[in-house]
């Protein structure tokens, strides 16, 4: 259902691309420590995606603030697709842990993933 959900949004929605930095985590944001202010982005591996994904780690609460702030194109399912790439992380994580052979890991993943499908 998520998956079906998800490329039914894709098939009949609008959406823009737009470069994507594809690893946006708070450890990425450089922050001025006298200022308080973003004064940069670090560790940019860019893409030409949908944008909601560079929010994709970013939790309801930092998401709603830093979007204020966002000059890109939000449309009305923007969060949504944002909360899809985020549960889809999962299935990344399973792959990647099973090719470094780290079962506790990908137990772990699967348990999430199965928590997200219901």
């Amino acid at each position: 259902n998520l998956f079906f959900n998800f490329f039914h949004l894709i098939e009949t929605g609008n959406f823009d691309t737009a470069p994507t930095h594809f690893d946006m985590r708070l450890e990425h944001i450089v922050v001025d420590p006298n200022t308080y202010q973003v004064s940069g982005i670090i560790d940019i591996a860019g893409d030409i995606a949908d944008p909601a994904y560079d929010f994709t780690f970013f939790d309801k609460t930092f998401f709603t603030k830093v979007l204020k702030y966002y000059y890109g194109k939000v449309d009305e399912y923007f969060e949504t697709r944002k909360d899809f790439y985020f549960k889809a992380q999962a299935i990344y994580d399973i792959e990647n842990y099973s090719s470094l052979n780290e079962d506790g890991n990908v137990e772990e993943e699967k348990r999430r993933l199965k928590a997200f499908l219901g």
